[in-house]
């Protein structure tokens, strides 16, 4: 639903500005909506290229939700941080590689526990 939203929004704009949360999950958010914009070919590939179908993605991160911390925000627009990207792909990659076995082993060895998790990514 929100991604037809965002592809209808897109038909109608020059850029994309994407302010998820500024954190690894929030980065891969911020990539995750970049991939599907691209593979609905609404972005151009090479940036430096002009088409008029064509928009600019940028990422904003702000830790505050005040006016002065927004506009500084989109103020500095920058590209997504694939360097974080891959920190989150890596660490979903082992939280479901040992979090659900450790996690097993956690509430088996503490039945009081059961809330506790060996890793982030608790869902299948």
């Amino acid at each position: 639903k929100y991604m037809r939203e965002i592809y209808d929004a897109c038909e109608k704009c020059d850029a994309v500005v994407l302010a998820t949360d500024p954190d690894r999950e929030g980065e891969a958010i911020s990539w995750h909506v970049l991939e599907m914009l691209k593979k609905k070919k609404l972005l151009r590939e090479d940036r430096k290229a002009t088409s008029s179908s064509s928009i600019h993605v940028s990422r904003v991160t702000f830790t505050e939700v005040t006016k002065n911390a927004v506009l500084e925000a989109f103020g500095k627009p920058r590209e997504i941080d694939v360097r974080l990207v891959d920190a989150y792909l890596a660490r979903r990659a082992l939280d479901y590689l040992y979090g659900f076995t450790l996690s097993g082993v956690l509430w088996r060895k503490l039945p009081n526990a059961t809330s506790l998790s060996a890793g982030r990514v608790q869902s299948s």
